[in-house]
């Protein structure tokens, strides 16, 4: 039973860290496209579906990446407060 907590320990603190690391590379992705929200008017992101410029196009997958940090970061949380700060039980 004793192996069976560490095995588990061992696999949430992945989980945890497989996470956190998604959303680093969100994060970094996102940043090398913040420039563009400053070209546009928010409104344009979401009139039409069809990107009319590249400029609506790079602003959505800005969005959709800053979504993605920010659910990564939720679970990111919500494993170190209830797996990793638990530690393994011997």
């Amino acid at each position: 039973m004793e192996r069976l907590n560490r095995m588990c320990w061992r696999a949430c603190v992945f989980a945890t860290v497989a996470t956190m690391s998604v959303g680093v590379v969100a994060l970094a992705w996102a940043l090398t496209g913040v420039g563009v929200l400053k070209e546009m008017a928010f409104s344009d992101l979401f009139g039409k579906m069809k990107a009319e410029t590249p400029v609506i196009e790079e602003s959505r997958e800005f969005l959709g990446l800053m979504i993605i940090v920010t659910w990564m970061a939720v679970l990111t949380v919500r494993g170190l407060r209830e797996r990793v700060g638990s530690g393994p039980t011997e």
